[in-house]
């Protein structure tokens, strides 16, 4: 290797479908958004792989590894294989992109394109479908085996999509309505792995199969008339019916949440109307909470969706970091070349 290479990779957002997507079987809608992590790979006198993101640096050697390190679990999985990384390498991923200034977590998805982009730097596999498997394995490792994959996927294909969750999972390109979009930062970061176990707990005291459940029947239902509209009928995407869906979408996942004790309905700044729990404008406007929690908060609308007052906070708060304008990654993981 004569120069560096470089690889990167966007973040990714869960829209539709958290828990369900967790489920074999289970569908959700997702995109690639948040900016790009990136990859840097070099010779190098060891072997050593560093993740730099927001709040610092993290150093992570085969020799003298953290078995708790997502470096550890990609290694084990697919580094180890590969004798051409047994030459000394420096491995750098940096997913600050994918962070706040202040270093928190954004629900963005940082760890599923560092496992990623860690697994394209050491595998051999010459089509990065292959490296997404190694991925995916690793960071379900490193997850405690409750990581479903659509960040890992999303981070792989870029653009939207309808992942399918299950031992297996795959991906299937959807349209996205020609709406405006913008996140908003929540209270807090959420623990996925704890409103995991809450789930699983919930559904055992239950004691039916998920699909059984009327709960998360009428949540898929909604999940998959929505992705019907994405996929059979773009046109009408643009407008009034993807908003009725997502409005549905968020009272059936703020429920969810209820019944699990994980709070998920968004959190709406001050300004807007608080008549409607999830906030809604029929035909209008819309927001839901993307992930376990109500970290992150998806706010749509038409162009004309929101008044002046309601399009100053955003602004005001775009200002301070607390709302961003949501854009689309439209490529996955890519190699980079210089210029």
């Amino acid at each position: 290797m004569a120069s560096a290479e470089k690889w990167s990779a966007p973040g990714s957002l869960l829209i539709a479908g958290e828990y369900l997507v967790t489920e074999e079987g289970g569908r959700g809608i997702c995109l690639a958004a948040g900016g790009r992590a990136s990859m840097r790979k070099e010779l190098s006198a060891i072997t050593e792989l560093r993740s730099i993101y927001a709040g610092g640096i993290q150093s992570w050697n085969p020799d003298y590894p953290v078995e708790t390190s997502l470096c550890y679990f990609v290694w084990n999985e697919v580094g180890k294989s590969n004798s051409r990384v047994k030459k000394g390498l420096k491995i750098t991923v940096d997913t600050s992109a994918l962070h706040s200034p202040d270093g928190r977590k954004l629900g963005l998805g940082s760890s599923a394109a560092a496992s990623l982009l860690f697994s394209r730097a050491v595998s051999h596999a010459p089509k990065n479908s292959d490296v997404r498997g190694s991925a995916l394995l690793a960071h379900r490792k490193w997850q405690q085996g409750y990581g479903s994959g659509y960040g890992v996927f999303a981070s792989a294909h870029g653009g939207v999509g309808c992942f399918t969750g299950g031992l297996s999972p795959s991906w299937e390109s959807l349209g996205w309505p020609n709406l405006k979009y913008w996140l908003l930062r929540g209270p807090a970061s959420v623990n996925s792995i704890q409103a995991l176990r809450r789930y699983e707990a919930w559904k055992k005291k239950l004691g039916r199969h998920w699909t059984d459940i009327s709960l998360l029947a009428d949540y898929y239902a909604c999940v998959l008339e929505t992705i019907d509209i994405l996929t059979l009928k773009p046109d009408a995407a643009n407008g009034g019916a993807f908003l009725e869906r997502l409005h549905e979408i968020a009272a059936l996942s703020s429920k969810l949440g209820n019944v699990i004790r994980q709070e998920s309905a968004p959190l709406m700044p001050i300004g807007f109307s608080k008549s409607k729990k999830p906030w809604h404008r029929p035909g209008i406007a819309a927001a839901k909470s993307l992930g376990a929690g109500n970290e992150i908060v998806l706010l749509a609308g038409l162009e004309d969706g929101f008044t002046r007052s309601e399009d100053l906070t955003l602004k005001e708060l775009r200002r301070v970091g607390r709302a961003f304008p949501l854009s689309i990654e439209s490529r996955g993981l890519s190699r980079e070349f210089s210029r």
